[in-house]
């Protein structure tokens, strides 16, 4: 067992119950806890619990399309480390991204490990999702070559759209006011399908 010690103060131990873990892929996650020693008992009342529980991350569509630019652009280049760089960003946003069209897991992902696992077995996703997730993220089962990575980033793209595009209702309470009705009214869509080369 690896045991980390570090210092922060209670305020922004206790402040921290509010954000969203980058290690959980956007997933609603909770870290188990033991508290050994208080200097003060008034103390305890306050901070003793089994595990802090953080909420999930936001649909961060912007960061998506950005990554896919970011992607297309290095393809161009022929960047082979910025695209696969990338790559792995647009994947880690994904899970947040489809968080909204499916239930959250319960119990909430205590790891990294876990998180992953939840992130690929998520019910409503595009054809595909899970294999080009991991391609995406540089964990498939054998090495991809940059075309690979750049053609799963097209699927994974393309597929997210449609699915964030059917579901316009759900995510337009979700984004920002100028997103919205970019996604409304089929910008993001169009952009996408301008950005991979393809047709939506």
């Amino acid at each position: 067992m690896r045991v980390d010690a570090w210092i922060r103060d209670v305020p922004r131990w206790l402040a921290s119950q509010e954000e969203p873990q980058d290690w959980a892929f956007g997933l609603r996650s909770s870290e188990p806890l033991r508290l050994c020693w208080v200097a003060d008992e008034s103390w305890r009342a306050r901070l003793d619990r089994s595990e802090l529980e953080h909420p999930a991350g936001q649909p961060e569509l912007e960061h998506f399309l950005g990554d896919l630019g970011k992607v297309a652009n290095a393809h161009r280049r022929g960047d082979e480390l910025g695209l696969r760089l990338a790559a792995q960003d647009l994947a880690r946003s994904c899970p947040a991204l489809l968080r909204p069209v499916n239930p959250d897991p319960n119990p909430p992902v205590g790891s990294r490990h876990a998180a992953l696992l939840a992130a690929l077995e998520v019910d409503v996703a595009p054809p595909g999702y899970r294999d080009d997730l991991l391609v995406c993220l540089g964990l498939a089962g054998k090495p991809s070559s940059a075309e690979e990575v750049h053609a799963a980033v097209c699927r994974l793209a393309t597929g997210v759209m449609e699915l964030v595009k059917s579901q316009v209702d759900t995510f337009t309470r979700l984004l920002p006011p100028q997103l919205s009705a970019s996604l409304a009214d089929g910008s993001l869509r169009r952009y996408t399908a301008q950005v991979v080369g393809g047709s939506l």
